[in-house]
């Protein structure tokens, strides 16, 4: 099943990798708010 729906659907894994990317620049984003002088 989650074979025959990647065939279909080959974007769905680039829409998670961009997710995925999106989380970790705003996770970086809320380091930088909480730990400012570790990023000087």
């Amino acid at each position: 099943m989650y074979g025959l729906s990647k065939k279909k659907m080959p974007y769905l894994h680039l829409i998670d990798e961009a997710i995925g990317l999106i989380n970790n620049e705003n996770r970086l984003i809320e380091w930088r708010i909480k730990y400012p002088e570790q990023f000087k």
